[in-house]
């Protein structure tokens, strides 16, 4: 009687099992090396090779069975139980067993492979990039091999990188969270509609976070659960399943926020001149920091310590170091200081409990998407994984004519731009200019480009404005006692001259139809200066933030930008001031009113729309209803943003793309920046971007 263990061990031997299960480890070991080599030359995530190995494990019991109850004979494939006893013995078909097993085992590791693509294989929206030679790329270095790809948004969900910022401050318009898994961005739904969107980087899945209309500037916590949100002047925080927003606080015109591991956000509010700290979960907030302004912030969180305004604030204690480092868009990350310059990112390593910058500082990406007002587009999670908008400086966007109908490039050279204005007849435009180092005026014929070089000694600021003769343009002077109101000639043989009295401690902004009166702004207020009578009027508001004065035409009233209800809106103000106060727009978000040449409308700007509103002087002073003049995505620059033409018929803008089909990814960044770090061969000296 055969023993039941032997009659086992003689259908295992018959049906191949043995040699299917050898040939499938043997080839499954194989494969697995070269994914394992291709995940390390790819720098894909982890996950990739875990779930290529569980697949391939999987895999085996299947092809055990198979082999048990399947043979592959010079017939074809059939049952085991169909089978002659010769067929898996002694003989040519027995000599042909072990290829039999191999080619069975191929077959089920390929199945368990194309598997393994199917579900879990990249999306065709992710395009491996070409490396650093692209116009936008990261700067060269010697390191462990980095991944280089685009990440595609669906294209219904585009990027808007302004998209609803408040007052059409360009702010981040995405992040990664730090586990490295997420993405949030701000999406365009529809012309003028924004929400968030979340990407899930290990499946390669986006969708919308309800209740998100108007987000911008998100964040993430540090576990990477919640985000941190604003729409309008409030902030909310959405948890990444997708669940409904949670109000957490009042932010009014905020910068920039970022979240703190003691469940605590740090946001910069009152257009960065004061940052404050928020629970998470709503209550009370304190003050941090109200010295002077800061703009956008991050929070070092291993070390309590916030980065903003050039200043490292320690969280705690409210102790200031000056870093003097000429950037607006400062972050302290593993060990690394980042900082961006005009459309560049630079790095170096910094000491943060000495406070104390111990390398030159290195461009990292050149080519980099910064706002007008210095952020820029960029983000990295703890792992390494860089996100970044390829571009440039915003400001060195070209010109526009805009109009309700179309938009027309001006043909200048290209040059970073600021505040602007046209010349009362129509025939000259002048803008502030930067090389990063120097600011000076320049003028530009209309019809030809022609250009002249107004200022020379690089010191220059706006706002600016024409003299009604056309003949010469206001500006400011950037000085070491004072900032002075200054007035430089068209005719290059008249020396530029200071406008305003000593003791008058406010600037020109602002010009009447005669000349004779100058409309000032303050650190606390706003002013007329009578140049006849050489006398100063304090126009008397409800608020102590107000600027941006535009003295009509005919010096009988004055608008201004004013916070008096929070938001910024603008006001109206007969001359002489008899106690009526009018406010102009309706929505918040409303600044830098500009009169049209006869005095009968006001522009002003609200977000990326410019707004016109009819008035009345007569028989008292009145307005109608703002309506849209032209909407679109344009600069808010500092100064005036816009100019309208004396026709009426058209503005005066610098124009930027605003939507994104895609952002770069690259990981193991960490990596390249201390390789970049170390085999810099050319020193760049901290004191090119400091004071």
């Amino acid at each position: 009687m055969t023993h039941p263990f032997s009659d086992l061990l003689k259908q295992i031997s018959r049906r191949s099992v043995g040699r299917v299960t050898i040939a499938y480890v043997v080839i499954g070991w194989l494969l697995a090396q070269v994914a394992e080599f291709a995940t390390e030359t790819f720098a894909a995530p982890q996950w990739v090779l875990r779930t290529f190995v569980v697949f391939l494990i999987l895999g085996l019991p299947v092809a055990i069975l198979l082999a048990w109850v399947f043979d592959l004979t010079p017939q074809g494939i059939r049952r085991t139980a169909d089978t002659s006893p010769g067929e898996g013995e002694n003989g040519a078909p027995a000599r042909r067993a072990g290829q039999r097993a191999a080619f069975v085992a191929f077959i089920l590791v390929t199945i368990a492979v194309a598997g393994w693509f199917q579900f879990y294989g990249p999306e065709p929206s992710r395009e491996v990039m070409r490396p650093a030679s692209s116009a936008s790329a990261i700067v060269s270095g010697t390191t462990t091999p980095s991944l280089f790809y685009d990440l595609a948004f669906p294209a219904d969900a585009p990027l808007a990188l302004i998209g609803a910022a408040e007052l059409g401050n360009g702010k981040p318009a995405f992040a990664i969270s730090p586990s490295g898994r997420y993405v949030v961005y701000v999406g365009q739904t529809s012309p003028g509609v924004y929400q968030l969107y979340l990407r899930d980087l290990q499946t390669d899945s986006t969708v919308p976070l309800n209740g998100t209309d108007g987000a911008y500037h998100p964040f993430f916590a540090p576990n990477s659960a919640w985000i941190g949100f604003f729409v309008g002047n409030d902030l909310f925080k959405v948890h990444v399943s997708g669940s409904d927003p949670v109000f957490v606080s009042e932010a009014t015109n905020s910068v920039g926020a970022d979240w703190t591991t003691g469940d605590e956000i740090i946001v910069s509010i009152e257009e960065g001149q004061k940052i404050i700290g928020v629970p998470a979960s709503g209550g009370p907030t304190r003050d941090v920091y109200t010295q002077s302004s800061v703009g956008y912030l991050s929070v070092a969180n291993d070390h309590n310590k916030i980065f903003a305004g050039g200043k490292a604030i320690a969280l705690e204690s409210g102790q200031v170091i000056g870093l003097n480092i000429r950037s607006s868009d400062i972050r302290f990350i593993n060990g690394y200081l980042f900082f961006a310059v005009q459309g560049t990112l630079f790095a170096c390593r910094y000491d943060i409990s000495n406070d104390e910058v111990t390398s030159n500082p290195v461009p990292v990406i050149t080519g980099i998407r910064t706002e007008i007002w210095g952020v820029a587009q960029w983000s990295v999670s703890n792992d390494g994984t860089l996100v970044y908008m390829p571009g440039g400086d915003a400001s060195a966007n070209p010109m526009h004519w805009a109009s309700p109908e179309q938009t027309i490039q001006l043909d200048l050279p290209k040059s970073n731009r600021g505040t602007m204005e046209i010349s009362p007849d129509g025939k000259r435009i002048a803008v502030l200019e930067s090389n990063g180092l120097d600011d000076d005026i320049w003028v530009y014929e209309v019809d030809d480009g022609r250009s002249t070089k107004l200022t020379t000694d690089g010191i220059n600021w706006g706002p600016l404005f024409w003299a009604p003769d056309g003949l010469s343009v206001y500006h400011q002077k950037v000085m070491k006692e004072a900032n002075r109101t200054y007035r430089s000639f068209l005719n290059s043989q008249r020396p530029a001259e200071a406008v305003l009295p000593d003791d008058v401690a406010q600037l020109a902004v602002s010009i009447s139809r005669d000349g004779r009166f100058l409309g000032l702004s303050r650190a606390v207020g706003i002013g007329v200066y009578d140049v006849v009578d050489e006398k100063l009027n304090i126009v008397p508001t409800t608020s102590t933030d107000d600027w941006g004065t535009a003295i009509s035409p005919d010096g009988r009233a004055v608008a201004y930008t004013s916070s008096a209800t929070g938001a910024y809106h603008v006001f109206m103000q007969p001359l002489p001031p008899t106690g009526q106060l009018i406010q102009v727009s309706r929505k918040g978000g409303a600044e830098e009113p500009r009169w049209g040449p006869d005095g009968t409308k006001l522009y002003f700007r609200s977000g990326s729309r410019i707004m016109a509103v009819d008035v009345v002087m007569d028989p008292q002073l009145a307005v109608g209803q703002p309506r849209v003049f032209y909407a679109g995505v344009f600069e808010n620059v500092s100064g005036r943003s816009y100019d309208i033409d004396p026709n009426e018929e058209r503005a005066l803008v610098i124009r930027s793309d605003d939507l994104a089909p895609s952002m770069r990814v690259v990981t193991n960044w960490f990596g390249r920046v201390e390789a970049i770090i170390r085999e810099s061969e050319e020193v760049v000296g901290l004191s090119q971007w400091t004071e």
